[in-house]
């Protein structure tokens, strides 16, 4: 590559995983750390969108549920995959921030659940709705998978809640945004 500015180099070029060579000066010697080295981090972010006025759906008690995440609105790294609920990540090192709601369902606990292994990654803070109040769990934290695995976030909760029991719509014009999914790669 002798002789040759940036200019001169192709412009095509396909997503950055991270594994790319960069070459730096450190301590006035040369080196070539990997790219993921020097980035804060590749970022996804996923989400339960549905149409304006739309309800998130019935919470039923007793039993784990898999949330719906059909969106994704942010995922120029290409880190993430989604499809029939559930996303994929390759192998590789991330941290999670999962906000996931719920309407009147009483005490509720959400998790971050290794489909593959059959594993809970994550489990969330413990929350309670009651009386006439709304709230979320968070699912926030880091992990490690050696291989490519397809996750899913499940919700139990305490109460049954018909028709909005997974968050209710604001009916103000916009998208209603349920389940919000934020994943960062850092190694």
């Amino acid at each position: 590559m002798a002789n040759k500015t940036i200019g001169d180099l192709s412009t095509t070029a396909t997503a950055i995983t991270g594994a790319e060579l960069m070459e730096i000066e450190q301590s006035s010697a040369s080196k070539k750390p990997p790219l993921s080295l020097l980035m804060t981090g590749l970022y996804a972010k996923i989400s339960d969108t549905k149409s304006n006025g739309t309800d998130g759906g019935t919470f039923t008690s007793g039993a784990l549920r898999t949330r719906d995440l059909q969106t994704e609105d942010n995922d120029a790294s290409g880190i993430v995959s989604i499809a029939a609920n559930q996303f994929t990540l390759q192998s590789g090192t991330y941290r999670i921030r999962a906000v996931v709601p719920f309407f009147l369902t009483s005490n509720t606990v959400a998790i971050l659940r290794n489909i593959t292994d059959s594993t809970d990654t994550i489990i969330s803070t413990v929350r309670w709705s009651g009386a006439s109040s709304d709230s979320h769990n968070l699912i926030v934290g880091q992990f490690t998978i050696g291989s490519a695995k397809t996750f899913e976030i499940q919700q139990i909760c305490g109460t049954t809640r018909a028709t909005n029991g997974f968050g209710v719509a604001a009916g103000l014009g916009y998208p209603e945004v349920y389940t919000v999914v934020e994943l960062w790669k850092v190694a």
